[in-house]
C-alpha cells in the first residue's frame, strides 16, 4: 500500500514543480529612490515558478532601468520563469527589442556594480 501513496506524493510534487497548476500569480515591479539612488526591482511568481526578487540601483533612474532591462531578458537569472510577463515588462519600460538570453553563462555579477554608474575620475 505504500507504493501507491508514494506515487501520488511524487505526482503531486512533479505537477507543482512543473507549474501544472497555475493557481498563484504574483507580479511585483517597482521604481523608487532610496538613499539618493534610483532603484528598479521585480519579482514574478506564476504557478509556483519564481523569478526571485531582483533589485538594481544606480546613481540615475536611467542606469537602474538599463540594469533592469538587461536582467529581464536573462533566462538563467530568472530561473526560466515568467518569460511572457518579463517580456511584457520589458516592452512597457525598456527601449529596444526583446532578445531573451538563454545562455548558460551567468554574467549577472556585472549588474548592479556601484562603480558602473559613477563618473570616471580624471
Amino acid at each position: 500500500m505504500r507504493a501507491p501513496r508514494l506515487s501520488l506524493v511524487f505526482a503531486t510534487l512533479l505537477l507543482s514543480a512543473c507549474g501544472g497548476t497555475d493557481k498563484t500569480t504574483s507580479v511585483n515591479s517597482q521604481s523608487v529612490v532610496r538613499d539618493s539612488l534610483a532603484v528598479e526591482a521585480y519579482q514574478y511568481v506564476i504557478g509556483g515558478c519564481d523569478t526571485g526578487k531582483h533589485e538594481f540601483s544606480a546613481a540615475t533612474p536611467e542606469g537602474a532601468l538599463e540594469q533592469l532591462c538587461i536582467a529581464l531578458q536573462k533566462d538563467k537569472l530568472n530561473n526560466s520563469c515568467a518569460e511572457a510577463r518579463r517580456q511584457q515588462a520589458f516592452e512597457a519600460k525598456c527601449s529596444g527589442t526583446w532578445t531573451p538570453d538563454y545562455s548558460k553563462y551567468d554574467d549577472t555579477h556585472k549588474l548592479n556594480d556601484p562603480e558602473q554608474d559613477q563618473p570616471a575620475n580624471g
